[in-house]
C-alpha cells in the first residue's frame, strides 16, 4: 500500500490546525467588538474580514505542503518496489517520476484544487461570522431599547452567542439541496480528498510509464461495507482494478472519505500482504470508538475556543469554566485513544512491500 490509513487521515492535519486558529480568531474579533462601547458594526465586519485575510498565505502554504508531502510519501514506497524490480531485471531504468513535467502538472493541479477549496471555506467562515456578529448585535440592541434587560446583560448574552457560534460553510449539491458544514469538517474533507486524489494520479502516471500490470489495494479496520468488499486484494491494472474499486468515482478508491490506496504489485518478486489480522477485527466496535474519539476531539477544540472568546471579552470566570471542560475532554480523548491502541497499531503500519 502506498499510504497507510493513518497517513491518509493525517493529510490535512496542518491545514486543519490553521483553520482551527482562524475559527477562534474570527470569534475573538467579533467578541471584542461586541464589548466595545459605541461599536461601529461596519468597522467590526471589516475587522472580521481582515482577520480572515491575514490567514490567506498561511492557508495556501499549508495546503501546498500537504499535497507535496503526501505525494512524496507515496512515491517513496513505490520507489522501493521499482528499485527491486530493476534489480531483478523485470523493469528497465526508471524515468524519474515518469516525466517530471507531467508529474509537476498533476501536483500543481492538485494544489490549485485544494487551495480553491480552502479559500472558499475561509470565505464562508468569514461571512458566517460576520452574519452571526450582526445578528447578536441587533438582538442586544433590541433588548436594550425595549428595556427587557440592561445593556450589560444584553452584551453578555451577545458574547455568549458568539462564544457558542460555529462558523459554517454552505454548499449547493448537484440535486440543488443546500448543505451546511462546519469549517473544520469542510476543509478537512476538501484538502484530504484533493491531496489523496493527486497521490493517485501521480502513482498511476508512473505505473503507466513503467508498464505495471498489477496493483495491490490496502486494507484498514472499519472500512465502509462497499469498500470492504474489495480491500486488501491484488488486481490486474488498469482492469479490473478500475471497475471493481471504482477508481475515478467520488465514492470509489481515492474518493471522498476513502482511507485506501494502491501500490504497484509485481507477482514475480512480491507476495500479497497478509491483512488477516486487520480483516478479522470487530468493525462495529472499532467504528464506535473512532466516532467517540472524534467527538472528544471536537469538544476539546470547541471548549478551548470558547475559553479564548470569553477571555478576550473579559469574562474570566466563563473562560476558566470552559478551560476546565476542554481539559476534561482531553482526558477522555486520551482514554479512548488507549482503547483504540491496538487498532491504531494496525492502521499505522508503515507501507512495506512484501517481497519474496
Amino acid at each position: 500500500m502506498a499510504l497507510s490509513p493513518v497517513q491518509i487521515a493525517a493529510i490535512a492535519k496542518g491545514v486543519v490546525e490553521v483553520f482551527a486558529r482562524l475559527e477562534v480568531d474570527l470569534r475573538v474579533t467579533a467578541a471584542k467588538h461586541i464589548v466595545r462601547e459605541g461599536v461601529d458594526a461596519e468597522a467590526a465586519r471589516r475587522a472580521i474580514a481582515a482577520t480572515g485575510g491575514r490567514y490567506s498565505r498561511e492557508v495556501e502554504r499549508a495546503i501546498a505542503d500537504a499535497v507535496v508531502r503526501s505525494v512524496q510519501a507515496a512515491n517513496a514506497t513505490d520507489d522501493v518496489i521499482y528499485a527491486a524490480a530493476r534489480n531483478a531485471g523485470i523493469l528497465g531504468p526508471l524515468v524519474p517520476a515518469t516525466d517530471a513535467a507531467i508529474v509537476k502538472a498533476i501536483i500543481d493541479a492538485g494544489i490549485l484544487s485544494a487551495v480553491n477549496a480552502g479559500n472558499l471555506t475561509a470565505t464562508g467562515a468569514v461571512l458566517s461570522t460576520q452574519a452571526a456578529f450582526t445578528a447578536a448585535l441587533d438582538r442586544a440592541l433590541i433588548e436594550t431599547l425595549s428595556g427587557t434587560v440592561s445593556q450589560t446583560q444584553a452584551i453578555r448574552t451577545a458574547v455568549d452567542e458568539i462564544a457558542r457560534f460555529t462558523p459554517t460553510v454552505r454548499y449547493v449539491a448537484a440535486s440543488g439541496r443546500v448543505i451546511e458544514r462546519s469549517v473544520y469538517g469542510a476543509v478537512r474533507s476538501a484538502v484530504t480528498t484533493a491531496a489523496h486524489q493527486t497521490v493517485g494520479r501521480v502513482q498511476f502516471a508512473r505505473a503507466d510509464a513503467m508498464g505495471v500490470r498489477h496493483v495491490e489495494v490496502s486494507a484498514h479496520v472499519g472500512a465502509r461495507p462497499s469498500h470492504a468488499e474489495w480491500q486488501g486484494q491484488v488486481y490486474g491494472y488498469p482492469e479490473p482494478f478500475t471497475s471493481i474499486c471504482g477508481y475515478g468515482a467520488v465514492d470509489g478508491i481515492y474518493g471522498v472519505h476513502c482511507g485506501h490506496s494502491a501500490a504497484p504489485f509485481l507477482p514475480e518478486i512480491m507476495e500479497p500482504t497478509d491483512y488477516s489480522e486487520v480483516l478479522s477485527r470487530d468493525a462495529e466496535r472499532d467504528y464506535e470508538l473512532s466516532q467517540r474519539q472524534r467527538l472528544c476531539e471536537r469538544n476539546v477544540r470547541e471548549y478551548a475556543g470558547r475559553a479564548e472568546v470569553y477571555r478576550a471579552a473579559g469574562e474570566t470566570d466563563a473562560a476558566r469554566r470552559y478551560e476546565g471542560l476542554a481539559a476534561k475532554w482531553t482526558g477522555e480523548a486520551r482514554a479512548v485513544a488507549r482503547q483504540r491502541g491496538d487498532i491504531l497499531r494496525l492502521d499505522r503500519m508503515e507501507p512495506t512491500p512484501n517481497f519474496k
